[in-house]
């Protein structure tokens, strides 16, 4: 269970920089909204999260697991995206 928290500590961090990322801040700010495909991995990366803690909270680290493996995927889309 503490390596699958470990993991989801790791995912968090790079889904805060990706969440803090200019793009994302000056299209809000602007009214702007940011490409589709973006927009949709931003929003699946928060939901494997989400659903993610939800599973270590409940105590089911496979579930946990997967849903961080989906939110990983997501992330690096990401990624590829801002830099």
């Amino acid at each position: 269970m503490d390596k699958a928290r470990d993991k989801y500590d790791m995912l968090e961090a790079r889904a805060a920089t990706i969440r803090n990322h200019s793009l994302f801040r000056a299209q809000a700010a602007s009214g702007l909204g940011v490409r589709q495909d973006a927009a949709t991995a931003k929003n699946l990366m928060d939901t494997y999260l989400r659903n993610a803690a939800d599973a270590l909270t409940s105590g089911n680290p496979a579930s946990a697991q997967n849903d961080m493996s989906r939110a990983e995927r997501q992330i690096e889309i990401l990624e590829k995206i801002l830099n």
